[in-house]
């Protein structure tokens, strides 16, 4: 038996980093998936080991690959020491760049837990082993969109919130995560913070707050690669209504008042040889 499951990226719409307290850095962060993914395959075996192969376009990812440091491998494992299950064989599609703040790593960990319930034939609560598996996983367990808090582990999901279009550049050379926040704690504070709660309420209608759509993290990752300052300032010569960085890097996003400029600037985008697409805000189906 057979069970294939989509991970969808997710873009930050809005990211604020607060002071260290012990290990980890508070977030407030409004999140949506959009509609570009990966996929697992995962196909049930008789023994109880777990092997994992990967394909794809991010050939990085592909040819470094070890299946032990892996989040989709230590997801299947959490999930068979958990539930006492017979092991998998998982075969890993990659499409979301690496070390671009697009939640790949969190979005595979996700969908191997949700495809392991399906492969099993169980219905148990993944939240628990999510949140062992990175800031964004039990998050991307149904996908959406919502505010996140703390270490990301408080989810509070908006329903019924209009598609948005959103224009990504994906910048080469990607930000490590680690080195970006260790980055942000280096340099001087920063009191340019998003009301995520203003911005989620304009959410839900024609008039959005671009003005909150904002990412503490930004400076670090522009001082860390400079092709994420380049990618901005294209962003802004374009003049779109918002224009920022997801998680920690390397992708950068737009947002533009209207439909049409899309394509527009995504023709500008090309010839300028970012590699960029526009993608949508989705509601993934439910996982059973």
């Amino acid at each position: 038996m057979k069970v294939k499951q989509k991970a969808y990226a997710k873009i930050n719409l809005a990211l604020n980093v607060f002071k260290k307290e012990g290990e980890y850095h508070p977030l407030e962060s409004l999140v949506t998936t959009v509609d570009l993914y990966d996929s697992v395959t995962l196909q049930r075996r008789k023994d109880d080991k777990i092997t994992l192969f990967a394909k794809g376009n991010v050939r990085e990812y592909v040819y470094n690959l070890t299946p032990t440091k892996d989040n989709a491998y230590k997801a299947a494992c959490l999930y068979q020491q958990a539930f006492n299950t017979l092991g998998v064989d998982i075969v890993v599609e990659k499409n979301i760049p690496l070390s671009s703040g697009m939640g790949g790593s969190s979005a595979l960990a996700a969908a191997v837990l949700n495809a392991m319930n399906k492969l099993f034939d169980k219905n148990e609560s993944l939240v628990e082993l999510a949140n062992q598996l990175g800031s964004d996983t039990a998050f991307l367990l149904n996908g959406g969109t919502a505010i996140l808090r703390g270490r990301g582990t408080q989810i509070e999901q908006l329903n019924k919130i209009p598609p948005l279009k959103i224009l990504a550049l994906f910048i080469d050379g990607g930000v490590d995560t680690a080195k970006c926040f260790e980055t942000f704690d280096n340099m001087p504070p920063s009191s340019d913070y998003s009301d995520i709660n203003k911005l989620a309420i304009s959410l839900y209608s024609n008039n959005i707050e671009y003005g909150e759509c904002k990412n503490s993290l930004q400076n670090a990752a522009c001082k860390i690669n400079d092709g994420v300052y380049k990618g901005l300032n294209f962003l802004k010569s374009l003049s779109p209504s918002a224009y920022f960085l997801t998680g920690s890097g390397s992708t950068v996003c737009a947002l533009f008042n209207y439909e049409g400029l899309y394509d527009w600037a995504k023709q500008k985008a090309d010839a300028a040889g970012f590699n960029c697409q526009i993608l949508t805000s989705i509601q993934p189906k439910t996982t059973r």
